[in-house]
This record gives structure tokens, sequence and C-alpha cells, in this order.
């Protein structure tokens, strides 16, 4: 059966990654039926670019009729953070299966983390999916090829370096979830953070902190994990992440069709994009070929409020008037 989606926030503002993921969502055959934005103007202004690209969508006026009214079977969440909640209860209630951009809350108030899990657990129950759209576990297997060992490590000692579009408080929400999503990848049975630390320079914010669970797991810790932020507006941005001391280093050739590389100590290894293979994750599970990972979910939205739980209110942008600032400029 040919999955019908529908699609919220469809433009590149800010780095969105609306137009990617239609893109991916057409070339594994399901069908970009709809198109919602901020207002009716750009929701056609979306749908005349997705066009282009050879995606053909109908333009909603708003991503409220657009989950009411749509005739769809999912829908890719890809606008601001604040929306994340409201519109997974929306399509919770019409019964749609949701890929939703990362993080599903704020990770500002224990409150986050209980809407979150309310929501996972009325989607579970009624067998539908929700696949969050972190990215980078999808390359675990070219780290491991890169790096040509027969598996993965016991990680003791995780790395990464990003880059986010923008910096001050939005890089958090941007970053973590990628940090977090592969520690959970590769550490299933960490559940706690601890000795949170945090330096910054400029506009450069490196986050340190130790995870672990419990029981006798090898999966369970204790992991050093650092997170080294440096935003830069423009494409392609540097990223690299570390497992051990053995380093991936992502290389993007814009020339040739944003094709991907590792490289690490003279090493070099071709990867596909991983969103695309977060995208077939996506449908897999929809057809029930791929678990749905309900509470790895919870899981990682747990880490990441106690993260940011234990960071200033100044890195953060927690506070009520800074949340407001940034919600009027995502929407401009």
């Amino acid at each position: 059966m040919t999955v019908r989606v529908g699609l919220i926030g469809a433009r590149r503002a800010h780095e969105g990654t609306g137009p990617f993921v239609a893109a991916h969502l057409a070339r594994a055959e399901a069908q970009v039926t709809a198109v919602a934005t901020s207002g009716a103007r750009s929701a056609l202004v979306a749908a005349n670019d997705l066009a282009g690209q050879g995606v053909a969508c109908e333009p909603w006026p708003t991503a409220e009729r657009l989950l009411a009214e749509a005739a769809i079977d999912a829908v890719a969440i890809c606008s601001p953070l604040d929306t994340h909640l409201p519109y997974l209860r929306l399509a919770l209630e019409r019964g749609l299966h949701v890929l939703c951009e990362k993080p599903l809350s704020s990770w500002h108030a224990p409150e986050d983390l209980e809407q979150v899990e309310s929501l996972i657990a009325a989607y579970a129950k009624r067998e539908l999916t929700v696949h969050v759209n972190t990215q980078w576990p999808y390359t675990l297997e070219d780290f491991r090829h890169l790096h040509e060992l027969d598996r993965l490590p016991k990680v003791r000692e995780l790395r990464m370096e990003l880059a986010p579009s923008r910096p001050g408080a939005r890089m958090l929400p941007e970053a973590l979830p990628h940090v977090i999503s592969m520690l959970t990848a590769t550490c299933p049975a960490v559940t706690t953070v601890a000795q949170v630390t945090y330096e910054r320079v400029g506009d450069a914010l490196t986050i340190g902190f130790v995870a672990s669970g419990t029981g006798a797991s090898t999966d369970a810790g204790p992991v050093d994990v650092t997170c080294e932020l440096r935003p830069r507006p423009r494409q392609p941005r540097p990223a690299a992440f570390e497992i051990n001391g053995m380093r991936a280093e992502r290389v993007v050739d814009m020339a040739n069709g944003y094709q991907m590389s590792f490289r690490s100590h003279g090493g070099r290894r071709q990867i596909a994009d991983p969103l695309g293979a977060s995208v077939d994750d996506f449908l897999a599970k929809i057809a029930g070929k791929s678990p749905n990972g309900y509470q790895t979910i919870i899981l990682n939205e747990s880490l990441g409020g106690q993260i940011v739980g234990s960071l200033p209110q100044e890195l953060t942008g927690s506070d009520r008037s800074d949340k407001e600032k940034e919600r009027a400029q995502d929407r401009t």
C-alpha cells in the first residue's frame, strides 16, 4: 500500500528539513499529497517549490486543517519546536502515523516529559508509529566499516562536534538530540545523566556529562559524553563523532549533489544520506517491518530534560519571554 503523507513545515526558512524529507519520501515511493506551513500564501509557495522537485501536493491554509481534513495516512512534522506536541495530539486524534523533527518537547519542565509519555503511550495503544527524525545512529554501520571493526565496541567515551545553524539557546534542541540518540543507540541501558558541565567561549558551547544506567548490562555505562557546538550559518557544516577515541569526520561534497563520506586518519568511506535512512525506517515501521521504539523516544526525551535541567537558564532559553521571542522569529 502506498502511504499518503502530509507535510507540515515544508520550507527552508531557518534550515528546515521539510523539502529534503519530502524528496526522500517520494524516492521511497510514498505519496506526499498535502502541505501546510505558517499560512496559506507560504503553503502555496512551498507547494510550487515541491512541484519543482517532482513532488505534486495540495497546499493547505493551516496545519490544523491539513491534520483534520486531508486524505492522508501519515504526517511529517517539520515545523518549529513549539508546534510538535500540539500537532502530535491532533495527528493522534486523526489516527495518523507521525514522523516528527527532534525533539518532541522543549525539555524545560517535568510536565514536558509527562506529556510525551502520555502521548507515546496513546500512540502505542493504537499501534500508530511515531518516528523522531534523529539521523546519526544510521551512520554507525559506516563507522564500523571505516574502522574495520567486527562489531561496535563497548562505549566508554562518546564525543560529537556539531555546527548548529544559529547560536544561542536554539543550539540545544537542534544539536543535543543527535548526541542523545547516538548515546542510546550504542548504550541502550543508559537512563540517567550526572556531572553536567559546560564551557562557553564566544558563540561556541561545550557540554559534558556522564551517562549511566542500572544493572550489570555492559550497555549501562558509565559513558563520558562531550558535545561541542560551534554555530555556522552556511552549509556545508562540519560534523564529527568519536567513540572511544575512534573518529569519523563527515565530509560533504556540495558540488556533486550533497554527497557524504566519513574520513578518519587517512581512511575514507562513502556514506548514504542518513536522512534517507531515517525516512526509510519510518516507512518500515508503518509497514510493521521495523520496531517502533516507543520506549527509546521517551528515554531520549528524559535524558534531554535531565541535561537541560542541569544547565543555567541563560544557556537554555527556558525563560518564557525568551521562548516567545524565538517562536516569533521562527515564524517569520
